[in-house]
């Protein structure tokens, strides 16, 4: 059995579950397809992971510049990149780098944070410099966007720490995938501590296991809208959902779109 110990969920087999914990998750694809078009031609994704949203995009016939921090993610969306046509694929570049300390000599029209990415700066150090970085990468009136999660305090108390389990299909090999997922909530400093163990199965015998701990924080919607005027962005829109309606009270997510002012 082959097990590993990893530093973070973006390496060794977790950078591998990325894409089977997120197959299903395809609502916000279109949302960011449409923004790049709308607000392009030269688009900038922060955490672009295994190319789940930027490939989509380049698709679609826009450019598209991902960075990313993880050296195995990056490899991850290289090799998916080999399906599509020499067109998109010119339309593509990847970059290893760190959201808080980035520069690429390059302006961009549109920059976004999708699925979260936001929550893994934990510190408002952190916060402030990566948006300060985009700001200084944005053409003038450049257009940014974030996308996180509301946070759901009562979901978070019940959940804080129990294991919770859920079951995957390795679509490669048909095996069985086992995540298991502790988390501790840090309600003073707003920060989740987790600790993940993914499992396969082959025929019932475990043939791979994995760990890590992580953390991450967990913003509310002033907090978001207060760091973006600090760094000089104009909040445009708030929504609750990637259909683009008016962020209220039982919305489970927040989108922010901000303008560099």
């Amino acid at each position: 059995m082959k097990e590993e110990v990893c530093r973070s969920a973006f390496e060794g087999f977790f950078a591998e579950f990325y894409d089977i914990l997120h197959f299903s998750y395809k609502q916000d694809i279109p949302f960011f397809v449409e923004m790049a078009r709308r607000y392009g031609p030269l688009v900038l994704e922060l955490g672009c992971g295994t190319g789940r949203l930027l490939l989509p995009i380049a698709e679609s016939g826009t450019a598209i510049v991902g960075l990313d921090s993880s050296d195995q993610m990056l490899a991850i969306c290289r090799t998916k990149m080999n399906v599509y046509d020499e067109q998109t694929k010119a339309r593509i570049t990847l970059v290893h780098g760190d959201m808080v300390d980035f520069q690429l000599n390059q302006i961009f029209a549109l920059a976004f944070f999708a699925c979260n990415t936001f929550n893994l700066l934990i510190s408002q150090e952190h916060q402030v410099k990566a948006l300060c970085k985009v700001y200084d990468h944005l053409s003038a009136e450049g257009i940014l966007i974030i996308d996180n999660c509301t946070p759901n305090i009562q979901g978070f108390m019940e959940s804080n720490g129990k294991q919770a389990v859920y079951e995957f299909v390795n679509p490669a090999n048909g095996n069985k995938i086992i995540d298991k997922f502790t988390p501790h909530y840090d309600f003073i400093q707003q920060l989740e501590h987790a600790k993940i163990v993914l499992e396969e199965y082959s025929e019932g015998e475990l043939v791979r296991t994995a760990r890590t701990k992580t953390t991450s924080t967990f913003l509310f919607p002033r907090e978001l809208q207060l760091l973006l005027k600090y760094c000089r962005f104009e909040v445009l829109n708030i929504w609750k959902n990637h259909n683009q309606e008016s962020f209220d009270s039982d919305a489970g997510e927040i989108i922010i779109l901000a303008r560099k002012a």
